[in-house]
């Protein structure tokens, strides 16, 4: 596990970021990364309207937090999609993950 600063570049979805992260020494990546410890309701591809509408209001949720601001990560691995795993830290310490499940955009088994 390694922590970073990253400018988060594009907000995705409620749980799939775009950042540029700083590795340190003037050197900058950007990549891609799936929030750790949640999945939030899908946009793309739901399952039903209802799935949409509550993924689209995680999406606007997480948007409002950290689009084009600088938060600390901390990764974890690398995924199956090429993504990394990472938790995301606000910059006043808040934990996105806590934020989103105390908003209640935790990802249902019962959209209808």
């Amino acid at each position: 596990m390694y922590k970073y600063k990253a400018f988060v570049t594009r907000v995705l979805d409620g749980d799939t970021y775009d950042m540029s992260v700083n590795l340190g020494f003037g050197i900058k990546i950007d990549i891609r990364v799936r929030l750790n410890g949640i999945d939030t309701p899908e946009t793309w591809r739901p399952k039903t309207d209802s799935e949409r509408e509550h993924g689209e209001k995680a999406t606007k949720f997480v948007m409002n937090l950290i689009s084009n601001k600088t938060v600390e990560i901390e990764t974890y691995k690398l995924g199956i999609y090429g993504r990394y795993s990472a938790s995301v830290q606000l910059p006043d310490g808040r934990s996105l993950v806590s934020l989103l499940k105390m908003a209640g955009f935790e990802k249902r088994n019962d959209y209808i």
